[in-house]
């Protein structure tokens, strides 16, 4: 019983204001058959002010009323989000005040969307190793508008705003955390990034001006259709051989799993990974990105609590949750209700 860690709490924000998918994003070029494959039609947009570790907040005060817990009782808060309010800045500092998490000590993790799926492992680990931490609060809030201007990144990414937690408590009996897989391939980190806010170079109005202040594809390891092909190819291999390492650590087949959640980026993407995986029978968080967009790391809590909401997942039913980040690295951790 006190090696078991499930997830005892959660909690999703997203803002009030809508805007339409296509007018956000028709001017970069993207085309309407690209644009209708992704299969987002509208994302929420964070009012102005309104800030990262706020959603965080909201979203964490909703987990915290779902487990029935005192903010007092969270031992650790580890923030998993991409963006943060400030850069070189505690984003877990301000919600542990916020929240009044008095007793928690804090970190900030950067995992890209793969933020909430690490920090599932990382705060599995430290319950099992230390003896004083029996909670530890996961939470992740994103606002795309400062670093990408539209809410695309390439032909397959848009982006929306919104905050998510979870709650991981020793000894829960529901959301069992049962197994996790991870894999890193690091030639490809140059893919992504915010390439002059940082020590790369002295921010200024220059860099303003040609938007090095925006997230971007910077340096791209592939850049013809064969490396694009092959890339795909080695994802795939990649998925496959990390899925069947944490169905074998769980003691559980790939059939076994009921649902699956994975980032909400496009649902032809998606749909084309789950048949691949076998897993393309599975219920999934695909509906959800026709409202959602992307939300980076926030995306893995967020479905959660949803698919918990509208019944797609029942007591007993076995999760398997696949993220990417950028970089590349890759986490799955398989769950049981």
């Amino acid at each position: 019983m006190e090696n078991t860690v499930g997830i005892a709490g959660i909690g999703s924000y997203l803002p009030e204001k809508t805007i339409d998918a296509w007018e956000a994003v028709k001017d970069s070029g993207i085309s309407r058959k690209k644009f209708d494959r992704i299969g987002c039609v509208r994302m929420h947009q964070a009012a102005d002010g309104e800030q990262p570790t706020d959603m965080c907040i909201i979203s964490s005060r909703q987990a915290l009323a779902d487990a029935q817990m005192d903010p007092a009782e969270i031992d650790v808060i580890i923030y998993t989000g991409s963006i943060k309010d400030h850069t070189r800045w505690q984003a877990a500092a301000k919600i542990q005040h916020e929240l009044g998490c008095k007793n928690a000590w804090v970190f900030d993790i950067y995992q890209g969307c793969n933020g909430q799926n690490m920090g599932m492992n990382i705060g599995r680990s430290i319950i099992r190793s230390d003896p004083k931490v029996k909670t530890v609060l996961i939470t992740a809030g994103e606002r795309f508008d400062s670093t990408l201007d539209p809410p695309i990144l390439g032909d397959t990414y848009l982006f929306g705003d919104g905050g998510s937690t979870g709650i991981l408590k020793q000894g829960h009996q529901d959301f069992v955390l049962l197994s996790s897989a991870y894999k890193t391939w690091g030639i490809h980190h140059g893919n992504f990034c915010v390439p002059e806010v940082g020590a790369f170079s002295k921010l200024s109005m220059e860099v303003v001006a040609r938007g090095g202040h925006q997230l971007q594809i910077y340096q791209p390891s592939c850049t013809t259709r064969e490396e694009l092909a092959a890339f795909g190819q080695r994802l795939i291999e990649i998925a496959n051989e990390l899925i069947d390492k944490a169905c074998g650590k769980a003691g559980i087949q790939r059939s076994d799993i009921h649902y699956v959640a994975t980032v909400n980026g496009s649902k032809r993407h998606n749909q084309v990974f789950l048949e691949n995986m076998r897993l393309g029978d599975k219920l999934s968080n695909l509906p959800y990105i026709e409202e959602t967009a992307h939300m980076g790391s926030t995306d893995t809590f967020y479905n959660l609590d949803r698919a918990r909401r509208e019944g797609d997942v029942q007591k007993g039913d076995l999760i398997l949750f696949y993220t990417g980040g950028a970089g590349y690295t890759w986490a799955i951790t398989v769950v049981r209700y």
